[in-house]
């Protein structure tokens, strides 16, 4: 698939990383292809029709997160982009106005739940070749089947991830595996026995993108695993779903490398353990038949491990001492403060009856320390404004480090919606939220086990915001005034300019508009009030880069108040005095004319009391 900010097709067997885009058509759009039948894309409509209206982007979370499983085990990262309502093809070309990966469906799609292309313009397997797009069958969503359906919510729509996983697995280049033990996310027939990628899917999507942090091949690139004893307590790492390439692993893919800091004379403990199990597998001839054979994934490579200081040259140790299929360790004491790098290598043989690829889990203590959970709050998205946007952050988190025998696990989630630092939602796993203005929001999770904390960002992409002035405060002022004052809204995020703000005639505004993380708000501006403007209310203009609106009749010049005249009724009398200690302790925001704040400076106090004895009787302008 595409490599990079894509430009070209990638090719197999490279553990090269890929950054996809996908889109989700609009229903109506032309659908199914291959020799399959074609139709209007209906998809849209079968999600609202099960999660309801306002809930669209719920269903497509969960098609999100089937995705962003492979995030988790693979060098594949994605980000969704707008579409254009191209009628699905098997064109391999990268545009920018659509998906690399497009999701729909259509009723009678197939003899089948789901299809989608490979990614290459001919296909692995007739008739398949080419575009990497899904198309769901309609059928599935419409009735209960006997092996089920897309509306069955047990175990968080595993149903539903598995099938969008199986698919998408065809749209990075993997084929149906035998046999058919419900082991396989890449099996021929659905089954919910397991939870999207296991170990044969998650080599063949290593051997192609590499793990999660493909391309640490050399120190230069090595993953900076941060200084583990920061927070004044030594913490470690436990790195789990990595792979090897073999030891003629395309561009260095043989080795991967690791760097980390410690502030204080440290014991180290590094462990590389090989994983994977012993299973069956096969590529499928027909049904669930084919050539198979017993894949001992675990013994598939043989792993050393090398420690070096911080210059990435120097050999501090190394362990080379077990065969294929057993963990290498290097234990030291007393390592001083510093940045030490790790090298894990398969240094072979490389059987390829196990098919090269070697998995394994990388663990770094210190002084024995507990290590964090991982945190994947799932794909970079878009969402409509005005409509429920939902994060989902159990499905694909997970804990890293044990306390047998004891269970640990993820007991906290914690979610920053709008970008601000600050995570408004204390503990949950799932949440939804409206956005009402256009922009990118930095979302947060942070997940919280026994044993520590990991934050995970995505950006969502809103689209679709009406901009509206609904207020302004405050909403007047008196003449040669300059009042500081906030617009009150929707679709302000974008607004960073003077030139956006209409205060009306007789106005200008000055400062930086500062609009708050949810665009609601734009701070930063006042108003100045000529000496000479007339008096009367004015429309309030706000415009941003994707719409503009009118607040009208938002904000008012008054005439200068009369000294003493407390109650504003035009005569300054007992009256005054009355209203005076009526609102006494009453505070008003500069412009605005409180009853009781006879002097006008904002607050009413025992200053009004004089100020009404000083103009008792004076008539007003």
């Amino acid at each position: 698939m595409w490599e990079g900010n894509p430009a070209a097709l990638g090719f197999p067997s490279q553990a090269l990383p890929a950054h996809l885009t996908y889109s989700f058509p609009d229903d109506g759009t032309t659908w199914g292809a291959f020799g399959r039948p074609t139709g209007p894309n209906v998809l849209n409509d079968r999600i609202k029709d099960h999660f309801g209206a306002n809930d669209l982007d719920e269903g497509r979370e969960y098609i999100r997160q089937a995705l962003a499983g492979y995030t988790r085990y693979s060098g594949l990262t994605y980000s969704e982009v707008e579409d254009d309502d191209t009628a699905m093809s098997n064109s391999t070309i990268h545009v920018s106005t659509r998906g690399d990966v497009r999701i729909g469906c259509i009723t009678n799609a197939c003899s089948c739940i789901a299809y989608d292309g490979f990614p290459s313009s001919v296909g692995i397997v007739a008739p398949d070749g080419g575009g990497s797009d899904m198309c769901l069958n309609a059928t599935y969503w419409d009735e209960v089947g006997t092996d089920g359906n897309f509306k069955d919510p047990t175990d968080d729509y595993r149903w539903l991830r598995n099938v969008i996983s199986h698919e998408h697995g065809h749209g990075v280049g993997n084929i149906h595996s035998i046999p058919c033990t419900e082991t396989k996310n890449m099996e021929p027939f659905i089954s919910v026995a397991y939870d999207m990628l296991q170990s044969d899917d998650r080599r063949a999507i290593n051997r192609s993108y590499g793990d999660r942090f493909a391309g640490n091949h050399s120190s230069a690139d090595a993953v900076n695993l941060g200084t583990l004893d920061s927070r004044g307590t030594p913490e470690s790492v436990i790195l789990r779903n990595l792979s090897l390439n073999g030891v003629v692993g395309n561009g260095n893919t043989d080795e991967d490398w690791f760097r980390f800091s410690i502030l204080g004379t440290r014991d180290i403990d590094i462990f590389a353990s090989p994983t994977g199990g012993t299973y069956d597998a096969g590529q499928q001839e027909g049904s669930c038949s084919g050539t198979e054979q017993t894949i001992q994934a675990t013994a598939a490579g043989n792993l050393a491990v090398t420690l070096y200081a911080s210059n990435a040259v120097t050999i501090i140790d190394s362990a080379n001492d077990t065969s294929n299929g057993s963990s290498e360790s290097i234990s030291l004491a007393d390592r001083p403060a510093g940045t030490y790098y790790i090298r894990v290598r398969d240094v072979g043989p490389n059987d390829s009856d196990d098919q090269v690829v070697q998995l394994y889990s990388l663990t770094v203590r210190i002084n024995d320390g507990d290590a964090p959970p991982v945190a994947i709050a799932g794909l970079d998205k878009r969402v409509q404004a005005g409509k429920n946007c939902w994060f989902m952050g159990d499905i694909n988190s997970y804990v890293t480090d044990s306390n047998f025998p004891f269970f640990n696990a993820i007991h906290t989630y914690q979610w920053d919606r709008d970008g601000d630092g600050v995570y408004e939602v204390a503990d949950a796993a799932k949440t939804a939220i409206q956005y009402v203005s256009n922009g990118v929001y930095p979302v947060r999770l942070r997940v919280v086990d026994d044993f520590g904390s990991d934050t995970d960002t995505i950006n969502v992409t809103v689209w679709g915001a009406t901009t509206l002035v609904t207020s302004v405060v405050p909403n007047q002022a008196f003449r040669g005034q300059t009042v500081p004052v906030v617009i009150n809204g929707t679709n302000f995020k974008n607004v960073n300019s003077l030139s956006h703000i209409f205060p009306g005639a007789g106005i200008t505004d000055i400062g930086t508009p500062d609009p708050n993380t949810m665009g609601t708000q734009i701070a930063g501006v006042s108003f100045v009030v000529a000496a000479n403007a007339a008096y009367g209310s004015r429309n309030v203009g706000v415009q941003n880069a994707d719409g503009s609106a009118t607040g009208f009749m938002t904000f008012t010049v008054v005439p200068t108040p009369c000294p003493g005249d407390a109650n504003n009724d035009g005569v300054v009398n007992f009256a005054d005095v009355t209203s005076v200690l009526t609102f006494f302790g009453s505070t008003y925001n500069p412009g605005i004319d409180g009853l009781g704040d006879a002097n006008n400076d904002g607050d009413v106090s025992f200053a009004d009391i004089t100020e009404v004895l000083t103009f008792f009787g004076i008539p007003c302008m």
